[in-house]
């Protein structure tokens, strides 16, 4: 701590350090640009068939763009939000779940896209789809509601305000429209 004045008979002098950087940028060496180069193409593909070759193995890997997409897809916040697993098998259970999520989902992307594949593009209400995604099909299905009617021995949800696009999609996927779900209140 600097003092006022004149320092004591005998006082040492402070003494202050200063660090100074001197920069120079320049291009980096031929000989690094590789070396970063091959750290950052090191590709580790792990695999229990023992029975293919390196090369066969990376294609197989590659050719798998529609499952990385799918997964993208199941871990996507829309479908997904945050929330904590206190046990391992329940992370397992959930992995299965939103493996089983996706299966149906591309299920019900291949029945559509097969029953529009020879019909008018469906006419969304910001867009016109001629092969709708997964994604495209559950948005267009999102607004759907169902009303609960009931008589005196059962009752039963009837779909309400199904609009076009909704019902060819209902359509291609085989979903009754026009009748109610019953539902046995006795169970």
């Amino acid at each position: 701590m600097k003092h006022r004045g004149r320092p004591k008979a005998g006082a040492l002098p402070e003494t202050r350090i200063e660090y100074r950087v001197s920069l120079q940028v320049c291009a980096p060496e031929p000989e690094q640009i590789q070396a970063e180069r091959e750290r950052r193409s090191t590709f580790i593909l792990l695999t229990s068939d023992m029975t293919l070759d390196a090369k066969t193995r990376i294609q197989q890997y590659k050719g798998q763009d529609q499952n990385e997409h799918g997964f993208r897809w199941t871990k996507s916040p829309v479908h997904l939000s945050a929330f904590w697993l206190k046990k391992t098998t329940r992370v397992t259970g959930l992995g299965y779940l939103l493996l089983l999520a996706l299966q149906f989902a591309r299920f019900m992307r291949a029945l559509v896209r097969s029953e529009l594949e020879d019909q008018p593009p469906l006419e969304l209400p910001h867009r016109t789809v001629k092969r709708p995604s997964e994604t495209v099909i559950l948005e267009a299905l999102h607004d759907l509601d169902t009303q609960r009617q009931s008589d005196d021995s059962f009752w039963w949800y009837q779909w309400t305000a199904v609009l076009p696009y909704q019902r060819r999609v209902l359509e291609a996927l085989g979903v009754p429209i026009d009748r109610g779900m019953v539902w046995d209140a006795s169970g």
